[in-house]
Parts: structure tokens; sequence; C-alpha cells
């Protein structure tokens, strides 16, 4: 972990909360040089003006723990920490090549959500799959390239596909395994693909942030500057909800809600397309304004952030045939160093340095994969991990 991070994320809050050091140093009752040395690194706090600080600046304990670890000279993830990136992302790769299913003749057929169990595979499982091992190793895409015939024949009707609750082809499913097959081959027809995402995007896909980001995602990767991609922009930024003065994106955005919590998670997923879109250039002229004004508060609310709690959002819709719910698990710290690292900050942050030690403590070295809090092994959280540790790891070595 960097030097001084305790001072570095003191700075960080205080910035968020849009205080002065004299207005800290008039609430803890210290001079403000003394909060200009804390911040600094000089030296640290003792116990009881860390308590006042935490509390000050809504910290929830976050300056208390990272004060303790820093006096005690111990720091978060050590353990973690016995490992390179390069020994994760291969054991990784062993791992998830490990647990590929084949049939009775030796094909490659793909994997399950829970690489623990040996369920029957799943076009959306295998989009994963497929995606991290190309994430890992480029060449991959040649021995994978079988993989993306599976997956054609695995749609659930001529609309696309749909994850295994679902009874017809949804957006959120169709993005991630379109991505997939651009991942290993040429897709015949992008425009098709495309026509698939917009046919399918409904009305709960619009008030999902989840959903939004994930095939705006897609999008900007097959047609960047397409009116789709546009207009999925827009949605996106009229998602988000006043919180604390500042428009933040939380969960749903149905409108009978009531007063809804900004969520880091879906904050932070839409701070990485709205980003990645801008560093690639293809944000619409009228659109560059209100991305731009978008990202920069939102960014430092990330910024300010101590908690990368995961958690399980449920997509639910009405149908013909009954209602139909998906389970959307989110994989926090990982969203939050990608948001970060596309908007420029640097991975020596405190708050992205936070992020990537949660990302690297829920490395299961055992198995070689990242496991969910109630044990299960889901592929898309080893993509996602992977996607955020590499990331993170370019970043350092780019000036």
């Amino acid at each position: 972990m960097q030097e001084h991070a305790f001072g570095h994320m003191l700075r960080s809050l205080r910035e968020q909360r849009e205080a002065t050091q004299a207005d800290v140093a008039e609430a803890v009752r210290v001079s403000r040089a003394t909060i200009a040395q804390w911040e600094g690194g000089r030296h640290l706090p003792s116990p009881d003006r860390v308590r006042s600080l935490d509390a000050f600046l809504h910290a929830d304990g976050a300056l208390i723990r990272l004060a303790d670890q820093e006096r005690e000279g111990t720091r978060p993830g050590d353990t973690a920490d016995r490992l390179t990136l390069l020994d994760i992302v291969r054991r990784a790769e062993a791992a998830l090549l490990e647990r590929l299913q084949y049939d009775e003749t030796g094909k490659p057929i793909g994997w399950c959500q829970d690489l623990q169990k040996h369920y029957e595979a799943t076009p959306v499982s295998t989009a994963f799959g497929i995606k991290t091992a190309v994430l890992i190793d480029e060449s991959s895409k040649t021995t994978l390239g079988a993989l993306g015939d599976i997956l054609r024949r695995m749609r659930m009707s001529p609309e696309g596909w749909g994850a295994r609750t679902q009874k017809v082809p949804r957006p959120e499913a169709i993005a991630v395994v379109v991505d997939a097959l651009v991942r290993v081959g040429p897709v015949p027809d992008l425009d098709e693909a495309v026509g698939m995402l917009r046919n399918s995007f409904d009305e709960v896909a619009r008030q999902r942030p989840a959903v939004i980001t994930t095939v705006l995602e897609t999008v900007i990767d097959l047609r960047p500057r397409s009116e789709f991609a546009a207009e999925l922009i827009r949605i996106l930024l009229a998602s988000r909800r006043p919180c604390d003065g500042v428009l933040l994106w939380v969960e749903k955005n149905e409108d009978e809600l009531v007063s809804p919590e900004p969520s880091v998670l879906h904050t932070a997923r839409a701070v990485s397309v709205l980003a990645r879109a801008t560093s690639m250039g293809v944000v619409p002229a009228d659109l560059e304004d209100p991305v731009a004004e978008a990202l920069e508060p939102s960014v430092r609310w990330l910024r300010g952030q101590t908690r990368f709690e995961n958690i399980v959002e449920i997509v639910d819709r009405r149908t013909r045939a009954g209602n139909e719910n998906l389970d959307l698990r989110h994989f926090t710290p990982a969203w939050v160093v990608r948001a970060l690292v596309l908007a420029g900050e640097s991975p020596s942050h405190p708050t992205v340095v936070s992020a990537i030690r949660e990302v690297r403590g829920a490395f299961d070295e055992d198995h070689g994969l990242w496991v969910w809090r109630n044990g299960d092994l889901p592929i898309w959280m080893t993509f996602d991990a992977v996607a955020a540790l590499r990331l993170a790891a370019l970043a350092a070595f780019v000036p």
C-alpha cells in the first residue's frame, strides 16, 4: 500500500465533503497546520482525534481502521500480496480451463455459472469464460473459436440470447454473448447484433443502470457512432437521481421510488462506460458537455468512498407466461477500480488501492478463482476481477 495512505484518504474525504483544512481543524479542535501535517503524512493523529475526524467526515470507521493499521505497521490484504498479479491470473486461467465442459466426443461445450458445480453450460456463462480467457491470453482466441459456434447454436430464438431464468432474449444477456463472439472472431453482421440489442431494450432495461451500461459497453465496441449508442448515453445520463446535491446513479430509476440512496456500484459502472466512451472519442458532440459535467462530480464522489459492498440486484419483469426474475450479483470493488482508473485516477490513489486490496482479497488460492461471500465461484466474478486488475496494472506502467 502507498505510504501515508491515511493522509491521502483524509484529504480525499475532506475534498469530497467540500470542507477546507480550516473547517476540519475547527471541528476537531486543532490548528490548520496540524491538519496539513496529517494530510502530508508527517505523523498520525491520536486515536481520539481520528475518531473525531472519522465522525466529522462521515467515514464510517474507515479512517479509524486505516490509522490503526498504519500505527501497527500492518496493511489489509497482506495475505493476498503473497501472490503477484501474474501468479493470480495464471492460476485463474488454469482453473478456468480445467472447468471447461466437454461432450462425449471431446468437443468443448462451455461453462456453467458456478465453477464448483457441474451444471449445464449456459450461453452467458460461456461468454464470460471466453471473455476472461482472451483477456488473460489473447492467443487463446484461436483455441476457443469453436465455442463461438457453440454460442451461436445456444440462441434462444432468432432474436438472441437470454439468461437461464429468462423466458425470452434480453439485452443484458445478448450484450455479454455478442461481446464474447467479437473477441474470438468477426461477427458476420454487426448491424444484426446491434438490432437484437435495440429490439430487446425494453422499459425495464431503461430503468436499470446495470443493464444500460452492459449494453452500452458492447454497442460502443460494435457501432460506437450509431444513433443507438447516443440514445443509450442519453438514457444513462437521465437515470441519475439527486443525492446530497449531486446527481448520482442509483440501483433503479423508477418513478415510484422513495428517496433511493446513491449506489457506489452503479455510479462506478456508469463512470466506467462514460469515461471509456470519452477516451475513445465516440461521445456525440452534443453530449460531450453533459457527459463531462456528469463525470466530474461522480468521480469526485467515488474517490471519497470507503466501503465497496458487493450487492445483489433483482431485475424483475412481468411476462404473459408469468413473472421473470434475474438475480444480478455485482463485484463492487472491481468496478470502482475500473471506474477511477478509466477516469484518469492514479492506481496509487488510496481509494483505488483499497478497492484493489478487496479484489485481491476475494481470490481463493486453493481454487484459483474468485469466491462470492456464500462460497460460490461465479464465472462472471473472475472476469470482473481480472478486468480490474489488468487495467490497474497497465495504468501503473503507462505515464
